[in-house]
């Protein structure tokens, strides 16, 4: 009788596709140029993840059908008597606790390179870490995105004076880098292979699988760059 009773409260439970959903909302922005130039606005002037948020929480309330309620940084019972704010959460019309959390970070390129104790590590992979496995371990689908600001400026430091300095946020942090990068003698190539793999490292230290990856072309003014963007899952989730 019991095992009868565990059954059917999973089979209550909404299985949510959120790879299936986050790879069309992608897909649209890519095919959508006007908003493609906002996104590169946006993304190269500042950290991404709020903006990125509002847009897809909007595309999935957009696209999930009436069943499920779609809130973004709202305050969320983990369980009764105890709520925690959410970047995204998909809760079940008439429920409180929710079926799906998504948590989110945003960084530039440059966070990851050289140390493996870099901002990267602990300030964003770590941060979605306690987000996703610990805050939220009683919710059964809970992912992690980090977005990844990936400005080629390690091939050509000509290219940060293109930059307005007084609209870029962290223009200052990046020519700071591509000295230090000079000043080292390494190839620009080598230095991007380095800071990609130590966003894996990362996800390894983190127990963090990564579901999906996209790079997204983007251009601002004369200069033209990519957003990255990792879908992740706590392994043992």
């Amino acid at each position: 009788m019991t095992q009868n009773k565990r059954c059917t409260k999973r089979s209550r439970q909404t299985k949510i596709d959120i790879e299936k959903y986050l790879k069309g909302f992608i897909r649209k922005i890519k095919d959508n140029k006007r908003e493609l130039a906002r996104w590169s606005y946006l993304a190269v002037t500042g950290k991404f993840e709020n903006q990125f948020r509002d847009f897809f929480a909007y595309y999935l309330y957009r696209n999930l059908g009436r069943d499920l309620l779609v809130g973004r940084d709202l305050s969320v019972r983990r369980k009764p008597k105890r709520e925690f704010r959410a970047d995204i959460a998909l809760i079940k019309r008439n429920e409180t606790v929710a079926e799906c959390i998504l948590e989110l970070k945003a960084a530039y390129l440059f966070d990851a390179y050289a140390k493996p104790r870099s901002y990267m590590n602990k300030k964003c992979v770590h941060a979605l870490w306690k987000d996703i496995a610990t805050r939220w371990k009683r919710i059964r689908s809970r992912y992690g995105v980090l977005l990844v600001t990936d400005i080629p400026y390690q091939n050509d430091t000509a290219l940060l004076d293109r930059l307005p300095v007084q609209t870029i946020k962290y223009l200052e942090g990046m020519r700071r880098d591509a000295a230090k990068l000079k000043k080292s003698g390494r190839t620009g190539e080598k230095w991007r292979l380095e800071a990609v793999r130590n966003i894996h490292a990362a996800f390894r230290k983190n127990h963090l699988r990564e579901i999906v990856f996209f790079r997204i072309p983007m251009k601002y003014g004369s200069v033209s760059y990519s957003l990255l963007v990792y879908l992740v899952k706590f392994k043992k989730g």
